[in-house]
């Protein structure tokens, strides 16, 4: 079952997440091509510009999934992260009682 509502002619509607695209178009481009890319590279490859490429390559290089060349700093898909290296924080904190019951509690 999905979750998006219906469209006017009883299609399922589509939703854009356009800086999710765009992390994903750079991972899928490093896949494909198989070598490391200079952020200049990317941006022309993806058609788009280099300080937005340069944005997120560096959050994707923070969150472990981008890693850079030693000596050309050109980007490549990371081969080490792990999943702990960034977690996101639940919003609802629960006790061994609270599962129990099915119960979560507000962080506070």
């Amino acid at each position: 079952m999905s979750d998006l509502p219906d469209t006017e002619n009883g299609d399922k509607g589509s939703y854009a997440a356009p800086a999710l695209e765009k992390g994903l178009d750079i991972l899928e481009l490093l896949a494909e091509v198989g070598e490391p890319l200079s952020t200049r590279e990317i941006a022309e490859r993806l058609a788009r510009s280099k300080s937005e490429i340069f944005r997120m390559v560096f959050v994707l290089q923070q969150r472990g999934y981008l890693a850079r060349e030693a000596g050309t700093g050109r980007a490549c898909r990371s081969t080490t992260r792990r999943p702990e290296q960034r977690r996101a924080r639940p919003a609802y904190k629960t006790t061994w009682a609270d599962r129990a019951r099915g119960r979560c509690r507000p962080r506070g």
